[in-house]
């Protein structure tokens, strides 16, 4: 836009705005795609005069730590702008993913189930468990057969030859829902 144009649009904003006051629009539309690179989709407009893309629409009124919702291509949106503000989707029909940031506490419901599991650190506590219980299963199998000390016989009073399987990060965490930073 050249700079002559621009300076008749201001002055003629001016003219039908004198107090400057920044007026939201709204449309509906279609995301046809998403970067989450650069947290933005193109949206194509539904109107009653056409179809129209918007291409780069910021997924976050302002890109900081908050909350991200990741839409679903060809979902609804609703898209906002002003003079003053880039558009941005303030309401989303289908999400794909959703990302929280906070430098402080995040609660789900009540609380009541307290903090999220560290899975690597737990996998491997259990797994110390697991190994030294084997271990320990192993020494009273070896040290007990035929032994009828204390009414104990055979498999060590049923403690079995088996070994306790080993857990896995895959068989304690839901991958849906992950969290970091401490």
């Amino acid at each position: 836009m050249s700079k002559h144009k621009r300076a008749i649009q201001d002055a003629i904003r001016r003219i039908v705005n004198p107090d400057n006051i920044d007026t939201p629009r709204v449309i509906y539309g279609t995301v046809e795609s998403v970067d989450m690179d650069a947290l933005t989709c193109d949206v194509i407009s539904i109107t009653d005069i056409g179809e129209t893309t918007i291409p780069g629409v910021s997924l976050m009124a302002d890109i900081d730590d908050g909350v991200l919702y990741q839409p679903t291509v060809g979902s609804t949106v609703v898209v906002l702008w002003s003079d003053k503000q880039e558009p941005f989707v303030a309401f989303f029909s289908s999400i794909d993913n959703m990302y929280f940031w906070s430098q402080g506490r995040i609660q789900f419901n009540d609380g009541s189930f307290k903090g999220l599991v560290k899975v690597v650190e737990l996998t491997q506590r259990l797994n110390a468990l697991e190994n030294a219980m084997n271990s320990w299963k192993q020494i009273a199998i070896q040290m007990a057969p035929g032994c009828t000390t204390y009414g104990i016989a055979g498999d060590f009073a049923g403690f079995g030859a088996d070994t306790i399987p080993i857990t896995q990060e895959s068989d304690i965490e839901n991958p849906l829902i992950t969290h970091g930073d401490n």
